[in-house]
């Protein structure tokens, strides 16, 4: 009787042990079966999907390849917004090692955008190039490569020969070192909050940067804003307050250098050759300038 019991004993607390937890990763590497796609809904989640792990609260997303997405993965349907990446929303640094992640080019592929920052969302990119971003009829303001409406860090990112926008901001950005360059749009349409600092804006077919925000200030420094089209503010168009450039060059561009409706402070800036009707350097319409 007495083994009887033991054995039922050990048997119970066999039985009554908890399962292991499924792996958590402080990094998610997308490689072999964990794709990008599958990697950014585990950290978002916090549970395994595909071949990647779970994330684990804070989480960091590591590329080894290039990334060619071929097919719509979300549907923002309230802004009519078709993504080829799930949306962010929650504390991601997606570590690019220089690789590329962009809309396959090939016949049949659909028009998408590349990355959605939700409200929740706080994204940190590092060392990535993004490029290829569409959209199936003539893009709008609200169509761009990255949208952002949660807290965005870019770090020595390119983002590059998009049919639309580089970026949009309507949440906080924090850009560094990088590059918006010749895009089908603006390189940044700003609605939030913004720090530029150390990056080259040039190219773009709409304007360098359009800036509405009201929200929080605009701050760009040892950065060039250079040879984007647009006729009306090639360079800078701003509508907001607390705007502030210093140690800049704004040059080449077509349309004023500055169109400025808001208030803005200039510090050390070199804003020359740039061509327009009126106004070529600085274009002041009902707005303040102040020059030091």
């Amino acid at each position: 009787m007495v083994r009887v019991l033991v054995v039922l004993v050990v048997i119970a607390a066999v039985c009554a042990s908890p399962k292991p937890a499924p792996a958590q990763a402080d990094v998610i590497t997308v490689r072999d079966s964990c794709t990008l796609v599958d990697a950014i809904m585990a950290a978002n989640a916090d549970i395994p999907v595909g071949g990647c792990p779970a994330g684990d609260g804070s989480d960091v997303i590591e590329l080894t390849a290039d990334v060619v997405l071929t097919a719509i993965v979300e549907e923002d349907w309230a802004n009519s917004r078709a993504l080829g990446l799930p949306a962010i929303t929650s504390t991601i640094t997606l570590e690019g090692n220089g690789y590329t992640i962009r809309r396959s080019d090939q016949s049949g592929t659909p028009d998408f955008l590349l990355i959605y920052v939700r409200e929740t969302g706080d994204l940190t990119l590092n060392d990535v190039n993004l490029s290829g971003s569409s959209t199936p009829v003539v893009p709008t303001l609200h169509d761009s490569a990255i949208i952002n409406e949660g807290r965005l860090t870019l770090t020595d990112s390119t983002v590059t020969h998009n049919d639309t926008t580089a970026l949009l901001n309507s949440g906080t950005a924090t850009i560094t070192g990088s590059k918006l360059s010749n895009n089908d749009g603006y390189g940044l349409a700003n609605f939030g909050p913004a720090d530029i600092t150390d990056t080259l804006v040039s190219g773009n077919s709409w304007a360098g940067i359009l800036n509405y925000s009201s929200l929080g200030p605009l701050t760009l420094s040892a950065s060039a804003i250079r040879s984007n089209g647009g006729g009306v503010g090639g360079g800078i168009i701003t509508y907001g307050d607390n705007v502030t450039l210093s140690d800049c060059s704004i040059e080449d561009n077509t349309g004023s250098g500055i169109h400025n409706e808001g208030t803005i402070t200039i510090t050390n800036c070199d804003i020359v050759r740039n061509l327009a009707g009126s106004g070529g350097g600085v274009y002041n319409n009902r707005g303040t300038v102040t020059l030091v």
